[in-house]
């Protein structure tokens, strides 16, 4: 009996290695890296293959990040009568909605915003992945994607309020300044101008510390005691503790408003794979390291710049005084460059792989994508 039951483990062990592979090399091929090739859009899977050739947005100035893949689908453009027009695609290149619209956004939670040109303005609505109308084109401009099932729109007059996904505002409740909802709670200003706030001490005038935390229902959850807020990431939000321009200090505070971490650094940034980047001033310049969630450096402040941890890396940056640029790599956990320093612009990695733009001669610089390895998996476009 021992030993069938060894058999079994063994077996189901296997099965689990076999899957796993089969689905890494599944993930690989439904990959889909937006391309530029004589000035249309086009995509490559994980292994460089041209998946999708290049057709679309023709003759106009392509942005990569525009037209990346959310949620199985990606937005592109096409000429429609002499006129550009927004749809969205598969990963089989295939159009799903057809290009209809002036502008729109990527898919969030089931929906995105789109753009038609109404009678005396822009107007904006939601589609669902089908392209059915789902919230009715209005003339309040989207702050942001949904999240936590809410999102924000900015009605005539600046005042932002959110929505549901039917359209109907989530609550009656109203503040001077809102942010989107992350891990259930969003950051609000309860009164102030932004300008009085960040330049009390110049003005010499009382400004209240006014920033606090919301739940889905408009409740306030974390008192405003704050000068200013971020979104939560990972339990815990970074928050500042000061007005006076010489004297910004952020920690870190839990959900329910206990600072955990005292505040003492110049800027911070939210968690990310368990760290978070925080500045601080050491000989008269700002440092850049990574915290823990108990506040200590897990990687010591050395840098002039850090980006997120995704997949393990994090990308780094310093002034080359010889070439004169602000140049980028990767780092790992232990803050050791992975990647060394060579680009001018670089993205976060997403299935084992980040989009990078690279410093060349005679400013002709070249881009494309990078395996974690450092490596380029398709010849760099210039």
């Amino acid at each position: 009996m021992r030993l069938i039951r060894i058999c079994i483990t063994l077996l189901f062990m296997c099965f689990l290695l076999f899957s796993s592979i089969a689905h890494a090399q599944e993930s690989a091929s439904d990959i889909r890296l937006p391309i530029i090739e004589d000035s249309k859009l086009g995509y490559i899977d994980g292994a460089g293959k041209v998946v999708i050739e290049p057709q679309f947005c023709e003759n106009k100035r392509i942005y990569l990040e525009d037209h990346v893949f959310s949620e199985g689908l990606a937005r592109v453009f096409n000429r429609v009568g002499g006129i550009t027009k927004w749809g969205y695609i598969d990963k089989s290149g295939a159009f799903v909605i057809e290009p209809q619209f002036i502008s729109a956004r990527d898919f969030s939670e089931g929906l995105a915003w789109v753009v038609r040109k109404g009678k005396h303005d822009n107007e904006w609505g939601c589609i669902d992945e089908t392209g059915k109308l789902i919230i009715d084109f209005q003339s309040g401009v989207p702050f942001g994607d949904f999240k936590n099932g809410l999102t924000l729109i900015q009605l005539e007059g600046g005042t932002k309020r959110y929505i549901n996904k039917s359209g109907s505002f989530a609550f009656n409740a109203k503040f001077a300044d809102s942010e989107p909802f992350s891990e259930g709670l969003a950051a609000v200003r309860h009164n102030g101008s932004l300008f009085n706030i960040a330049f009390s001490s110049l003005l010499k005038k009382d400004i209240p510390f006014n920033y606090g935390y919301i739940n889905k229902l408009g409740r306030v959850l974390i008192k405003p005691n704050f000068a200013g807020a971020a979104p939560f990431s990972e339990g815990l939000a970074a928050v500042q503790v000061d007005l006076d321009l010489g004297k910004f200090r952020f920690g870190y505070i839990n959900r329910e408003g206990k600072m955990v971490i005292k505040p003492q650094f110049k800027t911070a940034e939210s968690f990310s794979e368990g760290l978070a980047a925080v500045a601080v001033y050491y000989s008269g310049f700002l440092n850049w390291g990574f915290i823990d969630k108990s506040g200590e450096f897990a990687i010591e402040p050395q840098f002039s710049g850090l980006g997120p941890f995704s997949e393990n890396l994090a990308a780094a940056g310093y002034w080359d005084k010889g070439k004169h640029e602000f140049l980028w790599g990767y780092i790992d956990k232990t803050g050791q460059f992975v990647i060394k320093p060579r680009f001018i612009v670089l993205g976060d990695f997403k299935n084992g792989y980040a989009f990078v733009e690279e410093y060349d001669s005679m400013q002709n610089n070249k881009s494309g994508y990078i395996d974690k390895s450092g490596n380029y998996i398709l010849e760099p476009a210039k």
